[in-house]
Parts: C-alpha cells; sequence; structure tokens
C-alpha cells in the first residue's frame, strides 16, 4: 500500500478554460508540486484564424510549469509521457476529454475531479447549463474520485449554493469553480493523509447529453421563462438564436410578465422597448446581432431595421 501520510504529492494537472485556472492555483497554495499540466491543444479563432492558447496553458506558461497537450489520452506515448512524470495525484477541472483507466492509474493516491453540481445530479458535460435549463433553485460543486464511469467516483466533499435565477454559464461556472478550489484547499489535504474517505455515490443516475450546436435555435411556442433560461444556459455556446429575412439572428433578452394573446415569435414594439412573443408571455429584447454584423442594442437594430416590427420569428 502507498504511504499516504505526506502533504505534498506531486501533482498531474488537467484543465482548459479559465474557470480552472482557480484549482491549479489552489494546487499551488497547498504547495503540491505540480510536475506537468495537460490542457488543451492550441486552435485557430475568429476572422483571421490566429492561433490561440487555452487560458490554462497562459497561465502555466507563465508559471513556467511543464505543459502537455496530447491528441490521444490513450496513446501509448501519452501513457508513457505521464509515467514519466510519476505523479502521486491527478486533479482534472473541465478538461473535457475523458481519460482511459490506463492513464488515472498512475496516480498512486488518486485522480481528483471537480465537477460542478452536486453529484449523482447532472453527470456528464453540461452541469452548470443543466442547472439553468431547469430552474434549480440552488446547485453546487462536488470533490470526487474518478473512477472508469463518467462521474461516477465516489465523492470526497460538496458546497452547495442558491442561485438567483438570472446567472449565466460563464458567470455560474466561475463561481462554482472557485468555490471547488475551496473545497480542494480544505478537504484535499485530509483526503491525502488518509483521514478522510471518499463515499459512493447512489446508481442510477444517467449522464447528461452533449449541447449541440441546433439547440440554441428558439422555440418560440416555449414559455418566455424557459426561453430566458436557454439564452442564459447556452452562452457562448451555442448561442440562442432564431432566423429573420434568411439570415441567422442571435437573441439575448429578459422575462416580461404578461398576459396578453400574441402570435408566438411576433416582434412588438411598446413603450420604445422591443418585444418578442412566446407561447407564454413576453420576452424583451435586449441586444441583436444579425449574421455578419456586430451586436446592437435591440433598439437602434430596429432603427436601421424598421421593418423588423411585424415580423414573426419561426419556431
Amino acid at each position: 500500500m502507498y504511504y499516504r501520510s505526506m502533504h505534498f504529492p506531486r501533482t498531474v494537472f488537467l484543465g482548459s478554460p479559465s474557470e480552472a485556472i482557480y484549482i491549479l492555483e489552489a494546487i499551488q497554495h497547498l504547495k503540491w508540486p505540480v510536475a506537468g499540466v495537460y490542457t488543451s491543444a492550441d486552435l485557430p479563432a475568429g476572422r483571421g484564424k490566429k492561433i490561440l492558447k487555452s487560458p490554462v496553458k497562459e497561465y502555466a506558461e507563465k508559471m513556467q510549469l511543464p505543459v502537455f497537450s496530447p491528441s490521444d489520452m490513450t496513446s501509448p506515448s501519452t501513457i508513457e509521457q505521464l509515467k514519466k512524470l510519476e505523479p502521486e495525484v491527478i486533479v482534472l477541472a473541465a478538461y473535457g476529454k475523458l481519460l482511459p483507466p490506463e492513464f488515472l492509474e498512475l496516480a498512486k493516491l488518486g485522480a481528483i475531479n471537480i465537477h460542478p453540481s452536486l453529484l449523482p445530479l447532472y453527470r456528464g458535460s453540461i452541469p452548470v447549463q443543466a442547472a439553468i435549463l431547469r430552474g434549480d433553485d440552488k446547485t453546487g460543486v462536488s470533490l470526487m474520485l474518478m473512477d472508469s464511469g463518467l462521474d461516477t467516483g465516489p465523492v470526497i466533499a460538496q458546497k452547495e449554493t442558491a442561485l438567483s435565477g438570472d446567472e449565466s454559464t460563464p458567470e455560474l461556472s466561475q463561481k462554482l469553480f472557485q468555490m471547488g478550489a475551496q473545497l480542494l484547499i480544505e478537504y484535499g489535504p485530509e483526503f491525502i493523509s488518509g483521514k478522510m474517505e471518499a463515499k459512493p455515490q447512489p446508481e442510477g443516475t444517467k449522464p447528461l447529453r452533449r449541447l449541440k450546436k441546433e439547440s440554441g435555435n428558439i422555440n418560440w411556442l416555449k414559455s418566455a421563462i424557459q426561453i430566458y433560461r436557454e439564452i442564459r444556459a447556452y452562452t457562448p455556446w451555442p448561442g440562442s438564436f432564431s432566423y429573420w429575412n434568411n439570415a441567422k439572428v442571435d437573441i439575448s433578452g429578459e422575462v416580461v410578465p404578461s398576459h396578453e394573446n400574441h402570435t408566438p415569435g411576433k416582434v412588438i414594439k411598446f413603450n420604445q422597448k422591443i418585444y418578442i412573443a412566446t407561447g407564454e408571455g413576453l420576452l424583451e429584447v435586449v441586444k441583436i446581432k444579425i449574421e455578419g454584423r456586430k451586436e446592437q442594442n435591440a433598439c437602434d437594430f430596429v432603427r436601421g431595421h424598421p421593418e423588423f416590427i411585424g415580423s414573426v420569428l419561426p419556431s
């Protein structure tokens, strides 16, 4: 059995987006030596196809930490690379790739995942979006041990937080991973030293399906409340959009209670504000971005496209 009373285990971290940096900072706060950082590969972005590094890679390079971006986590070369790093603990936060058992098994003290939900609720890749879409009044973050399943491993610790009903995915993700960093600082050393054990999860909860690009196509037959949830959940991807004059139109807005009957999808102007009728209530349009153009305030958009008023967007 591996000696567990050590306080500063050699650590390999895996993560990519900006919120994952909170977890890497927590590892450094604990003074766990970082043997390597795995993150997504550089990708071209924008019209100019400028090559962009992941936020975690930028941070890791700034901290002069070794960075790796393998395309295949199951390849012999990737496994051999990890062996050379001799990890005692693997810590993962929003990495975006499944890890094979032979990768996880190389961590002598275990592989810890920071998952932004109160497991077993919302296993899978979209836990933050799911809490927003379903209108939950609370969510949270779980510190868990990884096993061969998808977010099915034993839970070390959890922390919950109330939801206001106005959070977007980026905002809530930042908050949950900040909470996750605190959990790691508070409970990571206790678990590593063997002073506490992870508790098995109940069985039976299936992972959530991944979002698709077409998930963002607004169905105006839904209620304004549900559409508002989708707008917040689908920020920044896939976004919330409809079609007008054969062009894709990105839309952001807020719920307005209304007992008036309008055709779902109809665009209405009232008191210098722009609304779109839904199956129940109105959605006040805040900003609009027509395909190939810059985002505009809704009223500014209508001044340039007065024919938008009175049109009916497809459901």
